[in-house]
C-alpha cells in the first residue's frame, strides 16, 4: 500500500496516519514555540536547532503581546 494513501483519512479510505513530515514540522514548531512560552523551564536555556523554514512559519503564525518587553523580539516578532 502506498505511504500517501495510508496518510488519507479513513473517510477517504485511508488509514488516517498523520505523515512524518508533516509530524516533523509540528514537533519542530512546538519545541520552539515553547521555549518562547516558557523560558524559565530547565530545557529552554538548551540550544534548540531549528531550520530557518520553521522559524519563518512561526514567526508568521505567531502575535507577540508587549507588557514589558523582556521576552519580545524586535526586529523579528510581530
Amino acid at each position: 500500500m502506498a505511504w500517501s494513501t495510508v496518510c488519507l483519512p479513513i473517510q477517504l479510505r485511508g488509514l488516517g496516519i498523520s505523515g512524518l513530515k508533516n509530524m516533523m514540522w509540528a514537533l519542530r514548531m512546538r519545541c520552539v514555540w515553547l521555549q518562547r512560552k516558557e523560558p524559565r523551564r530547565p530545557w529552554a536555556t538548551l540550544p534548540i536547532q531549528a531550520p530557518a523554514e520553521v522559524k519563518a512559519f512561526l514567526s508568521i503564525t505567531l502575535k507577540t503581546e508587549i507588557s514589558d518587553g523582556s521576552r519580545t523580539l524586535f526586529w523579528t516578532d510581530h
